[in-house]
């Protein structure tokens, strides 16, 4: 008898799963048609469906797009552009949500992906150092004897091929470029050709959080019982985008013994607004109208912990003891 119990009410559960999974499939909006992946200039890609049959007037939807990063978007309308970097597999899935539409759930999902390219060069980056120049680097990984690289910006107008290419051992490593980068979103493309075809990787460089100048000298000059620090600040960007954080070591007073010179020893950090690079200015200047002794060197790996904005010069006073500008003495 009580197995006789336990079959009905399995039944009955399987039945009831049943029909509840019909339900939600009448409930579920149709999905969409036609998906596709189109290439609409060199850097970006156009990813379009068709809307789904049989929708009720008064039944409003939009569509969710899901990538493989866990990005979710949802759009009205029946396409979306992407710029793209296929550093990776990409795979992107559309569903028919429902907007205003009553007791109707989100579609199934349609999906179209774009495979991961055959690698050609790894660690692809680039630094800004110039207004009007940017160098970039990368590793090569197959041998593509016909490696050629591209850049530009969205739009077909502005792709430029590579006119001054770097080499190590033979092989294509970097290239120097000309032009204006600072405010833009950069795209490159890497071409060439493994066992006979032609094979494509893409990358997004953004200049502005990869600026890293060269580092011009320090000048000392003596005004008096001043000295004059003076540097050019880097030609990129503008003046209050900069940081510079400033020390200086002299011989210390206690140490001073006649006829004896004394150094001052300058070290300046430059930092842009946004970047993690930076670069290390240095200026060294021996006083001999004055009663000192020489500094002991920097270590070569010192931190220098005290910020301050600073403009292109800086006056410190000779033989001073004091803090000057936030800067401390070694």
């Amino acid at each position: 008898m009580i197995l006789k119990h336990l079959k009905c009410i399995l039944v009955l559960q399987y039945f009831i799963r049943f029909v509840a999974t019909e339900i939600a499939a009448e409930k579920a909006l149709p999905e969409p048609l036609n998906l596709s992946l189109t290439w609409e200039s060199e850097f970006r890609i156009k990813l379009s469906w068709n809307a789904p049959n049989n929708l009720n007037a008064s039944c409003k939807v939009n569509y969710m797009i899901t990538t493989t990063i866990g990005e979710v978007k949802t759009t009205l309308k029946l396409y979306k552009e992407y710029r793209l970097s296929t550093e990776d597999a990409v795979n992107y899935t559309v569903q028919t949500n429902p907007k205003h539409c009553t007791g109707r759930t989100i579609s199934k999902p349609v999906s179209k992906s774009i495979t991961k390219p055959t690698e050609l060069v790894k660690n692809f980056q680039c630094s800004l150092y110039s207004s009007k120049a940017m160098n970039c680097s990368w590793l090569p990984v197959n041998q593509a004897s016909d490696l050629q690289l591209y850049y530009g910006y969205l739009g077909p107008s502005h792709i430029a091929a590579c006119s001054e290419y770097q080499y190590r051992d033979g092989q294509r490593t970097g290239c120097h470029l000309r032009g204006s980068f600072l405010q833009y979103d950069v795209y490159f493309k890497v071409n060439g050709t493994l066992d006979g075809l032609s094979v494509q990787n893409n990358f997004l460089v953004l200049p502005r959080y990869h600026v890293k100048p060269p580092a011009p000298k320090v000048k000392i000059t003596e005004e008096g019982r001043n000295l004059i620090l003076s540097w050019d600040p880097p030609d990129i960007g503008a003046v209050h985008c900069w940081n510079f954080i400033l020390k200086y070591n002299k011989c210390q007073e206690s140490l001073v013994s006649p006829g004896s010179k004394c150094q001052y020893r300058i070290k300046i950090e430059s930092y842009y607004t946004g970047s993690d690079a930076h670069r290390i200015w240095q200026g060294l200047k021996t006083i001999t109208d004055y009663k000192g002794k020489p500094s002991r060197e920097l270590p070569s790996d010192t931190s220098i912990p005290d910020e301050l904005n600073a403009f292109s010069s800086r006056k410190m006073r000779k033989g001073s003891a004091t803090k000057v500008h936030n800067s401390t003495f070694w």
